[in-house]
This record gives C-alpha cells, sequence and structure tokens, in this order.
C-alpha cells in the first residue's frame, strides 16, 4: 500500500476484519458454488449478495458476495498465512 507520500506501508490485518467491496458495473467471476466459472457484470447489490448479469446468457443470478472476485483480480500479493 502506498500513502499519499508514495511511502510503502506494509499493514497486517485479521482476515475477519476484511470485508469484500464490489461496485454495480464491475465485471466479475464466481469463484465458488454451483455456477462457480461463470462471468457476468453487477447490476444490483444488498448486505450479502449481487445481481449478476451472466456473459453469453443475460440472466441474472443472486449471488453471495463471498462466492464473487473481480474479473482478472489475482491477490497472489496478499499472504494470509498468518492470519486464518
Amino acid at each position: 500500500m502506498k500513502t499519499n507520500d508514495k511511502v510503502s506501508l506494509n499493514l497486517k490485518v485479521w482476515s475477519k476484519d476484511l470485508q469484500k467491496y464490489f461496485e454495480t458495473g464491475e465485471s466479475v467471476m464466481i469463484i465458488s458454488g454451483l455456477h462457480s466459472g461463470g462471468a457476468g457484470i453487477i447490476t444490483a447489490i444488498d448486505e450479502k449478495h449481487a445481481l449478476v448479469s451472466m456473459e453469453g446468457t443475460k440472466s441474472e443470478l443472486k449471488i453471495l458476495l463471498s462466492n464473487l472476485k473481480v474479473k482478472g483480480d489475482d491477490l497472489d500479493y496478499v499472504k494470509l498465512k498468518d492470519y486464518i
């Protein structure tokens, strides 16, 4: 993470304190559940779910936020081994 002064800052946080954040219009991949591997665009969000317009079929599915990731988002740089 970089501060406004462009100084590197290392943060340690507990995994229970992290929360996924999505916005409408974002392209997402479904990473878990019945529709795992599917992709689409978020059309609406509530506290725990997102309505996802699926690519190809244009059907809308209600998916748990925990089962989504931003399309093309690789989190290899996040190390959670000490916090799980």
